[in-house]
């Protein structure tokens, strides 16, 4: 992790505190507890750690833009295909709307998991075909693989 830019490691770890208490909050015990804040309430934690989850999974797609930015050709096509299809998937993981593919608030957080993963795939072939800067996978690969546990802990609780 050394030669990753101090800016983009402060950012990422920054990036997880909500993710941290979205997931964590919901393994505190509220039993025996009668006035507690609406953000105690495991359904409010589920959809804060889903649209917060959202919205970094379509930043995440985002920076595929500027690896597409960066190639020619086939290459290029694959990479704005990668900026854009997450956002597209987002869109339909929002449980509220006529046109989404989940309105279960569990099966939604499966399905952005699932999303992370993915674009870490992206990730990786960008990288390995020197799009994506050097350190990128010694970032991303340790800030999946959290923000995919805290998924797992708001699925599971």
């Amino acid at each position: 992790m050394k030669d990753i830019p101090k800016p983009a490691i402060m950012l990422s770890f920054l990036g997880l505190i909500p993710f941290f208490i979205f997931s964590i909050f919901q393994m505190i015990s509220l039993s025996g507890i009668t006035s507690q804040s609406y953000l105690l309430i495991n359904a409010e934690l589920d959809k804060l750690l889903l649209s917060y989850g959202l919205i970094i999974l379509s930043f995440m797609a985002g920076t595929h833009w500027g690896f597409a930015a960066k190639s020619s050709g086939i290459l290029s096509t694959k990479a704005y295909l990668s900026s854009v299809i997450p956002t597209f998937l987002v869109f339909l993981i929002i449980p509220e709307h006529f046109f989404s593919v989940s309105h279960n608030i569990k099966l939604s957080l499966a399905l952005l998991l699932i999303g992370f993963l993915g674009i870490l795939l992206f990730d990786v072939h960008h990288w390995k075909e020197k799009l994506a800067p050097q350190w990128w996978l010694s970032l991303r690969v340790p800030m999946t693989l959290i923000v995919v546990l805290l998924l797992l802990v708001g699925i599971s609780v």
